[in-house]
């Protein structure tokens, strides 16, 4: 159940992140000049969506009756859903030129948090006898 429900969660922050974003690059590429910058924005639009993406595989690669999934469940509630709200925030909401560095910063974010549930993971899957050693 845990893993569906991560899974479902991850997907549409991913298509959520996707509708944000794709109709500010049509509409920053109306002009002709602006279309040689196409493969840097999706590039950008690939790098931005990356932590989801990783949440989807470990979410999918994740046992659904192990104590990980609830973890994975957490740690997928955190990232994908703040990071979606600051990012529709940030793109509609407050539009700033120096919004790319926050956006950027937010992947970063995201990141730490996804090292965070690694190490968490590896805590969790220790033995018992490997702690006292």
């Amino acid at each position: 159940m845990n893993t569906k429900t991560t899974t479902h969660i991850i997907r549409l922050s991913i298509v959520a992140s996707i509708l944000i974003l794709i109709p500010k690059v049509f509409s920053s590429l109306q002009n002709g000049e602006a279309l040689k910058e196409l493969p840097l924005s999706l590039i950008s639009i690939l790098i931005i969506l990356s932590p989801y993406l990783f949440l989807n595989h470990k979410a999918r690669k994740s046992n659904p009756k192990n104590s990980i999934a609830y973890n994975h469940l957490l740690f997928t509630i955190l990232i994908c859903l703040t990071g979606t709200i600051v990012l529709f925030s940030l793109v509609y909401i407050s539009p700033d030129p120096q919004n790319g560095i926050a956006i950027f910063s937010l992947v970063i974010l995201q990141w730490l948090a996804c090292g965070l549930m690694q190490v968490i993971e590896l805590v969790l899957n220790r033995q018992p006898n490997e702690i006292n050693t």
